[in-house]
């Protein structure tokens, strides 16, 4: 099998997932609170997915910052050569 590894992860995550909630489903307690418990673990994934976006949208525009100022410092330095060699 040539899976990689985010594959692999993303499976494993998924299998957990599906494990805890056949456990909710079949554990020894009322329906209001096994749906409570559900709705408590649904939102505690969406909240570490919206965390993790947002670590990952930030990131993102630290390095665009990052890379725009680069090109910048490129840019003045090519025209400061430039205006050397014109003079």
């Amino acid at each position: 099998m040539n899976n990689n590894w985010e594959e692999t992860l993303s499976v494993f995550v998924a299998g957990v997932g599906v494990g805890a909630l056949v456990g909710i489903l079949f554990a020894p307690k009322s329906g209001l609170k096994t749906r409570r418990q559900i709705v408590k673990t649904v939102q505690d994934g969406y909240d570490t997915a919206v965390a993790s976006g947002q670590e990952l949208v930030d990131r993102a525009s630290e390095t665009i910052e990052e890379l725009s100022e680069r090109v910048a410092d490129a840019s003045e330095k090519a025209h400061q050569q430039l205006k050397s060699i014109v003079s």
